[in-house]
């Protein structure tokens, strides 16, 4: 604003200093209500502005008055410096900004009107407009946008009922967001209850921080230079750190620290590290690491021993257990499955004074380890190296009761005729010769034979041979496992899987050149080639990846006859890796000799001569050998395939 000229009258001086106080109020008016324009999508400032808008067309009147009589009074003193009109075309221009916001504001107000019309009288808010808001479908990586646009432009506003935020909150919900609203009412007095459990779920810096990292450290790296990697690269991983900072952790040095050491832990550790934590903390690396060397001093004092355990796919060689393991924490309770007392389930007296029968029974019913009859793991997993004094195999002596059964276990195959198999001289497996002449074939072997002439001196009606099968998790094109059979074979050169099973894991396959024949020179069609993943049923870190040709059957249903399991009850406290072998069914493909090695793991448990093996392997207890069927009328039968693959 132009400072006030020098007047020589004393009456003049006054008016003018008077009038220019006043035209400094009434511009100042005028400019508070101009600033507002730009701030109008906030309620409150939208408001103050309709009532000041009222007073504009007086304001703006008056302070023209002013100027004129400011002009007037220096024209007669004659300043050197007169005010003239300037400041009345800056208010002009400020006036015609308001007058064009306001005119926006009533329309807006019709138009709001115009749409409630059908509307009782009671209801007197502003109907909330459409809006592109996006979905929210649980992913936690899309919270952080969905709840800041919800919060703007839904939650934080005061014209809008709760009903309808309700509304369109739940209309934007989906996917596995959308069973945090089961079971609440919709209506209004819940609104807040449901919007605040969907920040209580997702609005969690932790998860969001780890859901970053984890994007971080399993981005892939480029091997050849061009501008869309690169620009992957910037919107990618650019975009996810800036998501990372924009948490504003209170130290993300100490945070992606504690990030890479936390993957380094045992799993027990990183559960009693967790339990030690307070619900909100945010964990550093200084606190993990302390904590681990308290765990270490602990272990050190009770004399516990680690076990590790390396993963079967990058470390298939058979690993060596430690005789004991043991869990440790600061306190140590137990709780009695009987009684409930303080002290394990062995020591109890009303469990030493049940029958074996009784004892066993509980301990399965309750999912103890027959073993150790400690906590809840498979005998597949229990670490202990004993065995029942009484018969020798794995189980608690407390659980052992005398059956019609004589069995052994031994680690070493007798050499006696007394308890092995004895095969006729006629062979039963054809396998093809390997030819090297100028058509350059690969041949590869498959026989699988079951019938009563296998063995000498035994009923043909009453005996069969079994074929080790399988049951692993197959993982399909989404990852979702498939709990499917295999036959175990190390006589086939090649992995195999049936057509049928394909369609379920619904992977893709490859072209080949193999074809597959049988005896009298019956060829079938190999329909391409797969790779595919599978692992233990107890175990899932035990995977393994194969390729395997695609065909559409591979042998009938196996066992070729239904096994008389009551004979077999030396097998019953073993983890079964086809805990159905004794039930003829269908065969999903065939693991071979390319991975046979790296499964096995090399002890065995058998019966007399006619009853089957019991081969330990990663993925359980293979079933294998003489066995006895159930009297019926099926055929016995053989089946030998070959595999040729040209090259």
């Amino acid at each position: 604003m132009p400072t006030t000229p020098e007047v020589t009258d004393d009456d003049a001086a006054k008016r003018l200093k008077l009038l220019h106080t006043k035209k400094e109020y009434l511009f100042t008016y005028i400019q508070k209500t101009f600033d507002m324009c730009k701030k109008l999508s906030e309620t409150a400032t939208a408001n103050e502005f309709k009532r000041r808008v009222f007073c504009i067309d007086r304001i703006k009147l008056d302070f023209g008055t002013v100027i004129d009589e400011i002009n007037a009074i220096e024209i007669d003193s004659e300043a050197s410096r007169p005010t003239g009109y300037t400041p009345l075309d800056t208010v002009e221009e400020m006036y015609g900004n308001i007058m064009y916001y306001n005119s926006l504001i009533k329309v807006a107000s019709i138009s709001t009107q115009s749409s409630s019309q059908p509307q009782t009288k009671s209801d007197n808010f502003i109907r909330l407009q459409p809006l592109e808001l996006p979905s929210f479908n649980g992913n936690i990586q899309d919270w952080p946008m969905f709840y800041n646009l919800f919060k703007i432009n839904v939650h934080d506003r005061t014209d809008v009922p709760k009903s309808h935020k309700l509304q369109h909150l739940l209309s934007k919900l989906t996917g596995k967001a959308c069973s945090i609203a089961s079971g609440i009412p919709p209506v209004e007095e819940n609104y807040d209850v449901l919007f605040q459990a969907l920040i209580s779920k997702y609005e969690d810096k932790r998860n969001l921080a780890n859901h970053y990292l984890e994007t971080l450290f399993n981005f892939k790296p480029w091997k050849v230079e061009s501008h869309q990697q690169l620009q992957h690269f910037v919107d990618q991983f650019g975009s996810t750190v800036a998501a990372l900072k924009a948490l504003d952790l209170d130290d993300l040095q100490e945070y992606l620290l504690f990030y890479i050491g936390n993957q380094k832990l045992d799993p027990q550790t990183r559960k009693a590290f967790e339990s030690s934590l307070t619900q909100n903390e945010m964990p550093t690396f200084t606190s993990l690491l302390k904590f681990a060397d308290s765990q270490a001093k602990i272990l050190s004092r009770v004399g516990g021993v680690s076990t590790f355990q390396t993963s079967s796919s990058s470390r298939p060689a058979v690993s060596n257990r430690v005789s004991h393991s043991f869990v440790t924490s600061a306190t140590r309770s137990y709780n009695c499955i009987i009684c409930n007392e303080d002290h394990p389930v062995f020591r109890c007296s009303r469990f030493l004074n049940m029958k074996p029968e009784d004892r066993y029974s509980l301990v399965k019913k309750h999912q103890y380890c027959v073993n150790c009859l400690g906590g809840k793991h498979r005998l597949f997993d229990c670490c202990s190296k004993k065995v029942c004094n009484k018969c020798k195999l794995k189980h608690n002596t407390l659980l052992h009761f005398e059956s019609s059964q004589k069995v052994s276990t031994s680690t070493n195959y007798s050499t006696s005729q007394v308890n092995r198999p004895v095969y006729r001289e006629s062979p039963s497996v054809v396998l093809p010769q390997v030819n090297n002449s100028a058509n350059n074939s690969n041949s590869v072997a498959m026989c699988s034979q079951a019938g009563p002439e296998v063995l000498v001196n035994q009923n043909s009606s009453t005996n069969t041979v079994l074929l080790g099968t399988v049951k692993v998790n197959v993982l399909d094109n989404q990852g979702v496992p498939h709990l499917l059979r295999f036959l175990l074979d190390n006589g086939s050169m090649s992995n195999i899987i049936t057509k049928d099973t394909l369609g379920i894991i619904n992977l893709p396959t490859k072209p080949t050149t193999t074809s597959l024949t049988g005896l009298g020179s019956a060829s079938n069609s190999v329909y391409g080639q797969v790779s595919f993943t599978f692992s233990s049923q107890f175990d899932f870190r035990a995977k393994y990846s194969v390729q395997a040709l695609v065909v559409d059957k591979i042998v009938d249903k196996l066992p070729t006859q239904t096994i008389d399991s009551s004979q077999l009850k030396y097998l019953q406290y073993l983890s079964l890796a086809d805990d159905d072998f004794t039930t003829p069914g269908p065969i999903c493909g065939i693991l071979g000799s390319s991975v046979y090695p790296y499964l096995v793991i090399g002890t065995s448990i058998h019966g007399t001569f006619d009853q089957p093996v019991a081969v330990n392997t990663r993925l359980g207890h293979v079933i294998m050998g003489n066995a006895p069927v159930l009297q019926s009328n099926e055929v016995s039968r053989r089946s030998c395939q070959i595999l040729s693959a040209s090259l």
